[in-house]
């Protein structure tokens, strides 16, 4: 497990979310982290599994994240991506470089999800994906989760045509 929590597939169609409650600290946003694990479940059940890309896995992230602001609204944003202000804040400023090296294909999954890796701040991958997913659906709340099933390959080919 890399994050917070996990999705693993056992047999057949049966998932199981886990969660690493040694790495869980902060019991206050425990539920925004399974809202968030919760969706994954719904999108392996629903889409299958993720084509392997890190793009791909970025926007997966991301949407989960929109959910948990569903599931869970009034917090603020930061709080949805377990980040620190200061992180959160540190991902913004260097998110168009992030985005330019995933384009170039110079950056990995370690380095993303990390906890932090050199210029990279903690999580980087987490807000990347969410700021993917807001940038593409704009300033249009979703309301219905279901609706975010159906975005993974448009914002897929979005960033891509970028």
């Amino acid at each position: 497990s890399r994050g917070l929590g996990d999705v693993y597939k056992r047999q057949k169609d049966r998932f199981v979310i886990c969660v690493g409650l040694e790495r869980f600290h902060n019991f206050k946003r425990y539920d925004i982290l399974l809202a968030h694990e919760y969706f994954h479940y719904i999108q392996n059940k629903v889409c299958g599994t993720t084509s392997g890309s890190l793009i791909a896995e970025l926007i997966r992230e991301g949407i989960c994240v929109h959910f948990s602001k569903i599931a869970f609204p009034g917090r603020k944003e930061y709080e949805y991506l377990f980040l620190t202000e200061q992180s959160f804040s540190g991902a913004k400023e260097i998110y168009e470089i992030i985005c330019k090296k995933l384009k170039d294909g110079k950056l990995s999954r370690a380095e993303l999800f990390s906890a932090a890796s050199g210029e990279l701040p903690p999580r980087a991958g987490y807000y990347t994906g969410y700021r993917l997913v807001s940038e593409f659906i704009g300033g249009r709340e979703y309301s219905d989760p279901a609706e975010l099933l159906g975005l993974e390959q448009q914002i897929l080919m979005d960033f891509r045509d970028k």
